[in-house]
């Protein structure tokens, strides 16, 4: 029996990502649960850089370190600049610059 070459697995992971990344966007959009909204938050960044990852690999051949902090730190970046509002549980993006302070939905104040 042998293993098929990494290449043609590349559609099925490039599949996964998109429904995994818009699944969670879909969930951070439509749902005012802020507890389920961080943990949703945060696996969607996990399995869509490890997706991501994989899919360097795998195109390449092997995925170069500076690549992969670069990934990290964005992702870092991006969990700290979502806030979710307490009183309508709304999702709101603010930059690295610009952070967010009140919800653009409700008008109350945002807390990290």
């Amino acid at each position: 029996m042998s293993v098929p070459p990494a290449n043609s697995q590349l559609p099925a992971l490039v599949a996964v990502s998109l429904l995994t990344y818009a699944a969670g966007w879909a969930y951070l959009r439509l749902s005012s649960n802020i507890t389920v909204k961080r943990v949703v938050l945060l696996i969607t960044l996990i399995a869509t850089a490890a997706l991501l990852l994989t899919i360097m690999w795998t195109v390449g051949g092997q995925t170069t370190w500076p690549f992969a902090v670069v990934l990290l730190v964005s992702l870092v970046v991006r969990y700290k600049n979502v806030a979710f509002c307490s009183h309508c549980g709304a999702t709101a993006r603010g930059s690295v610059f610009n952070r967010i302070r009140f919800c653009p939905k409700c008008g109350s104040k945002v807390r990290r």
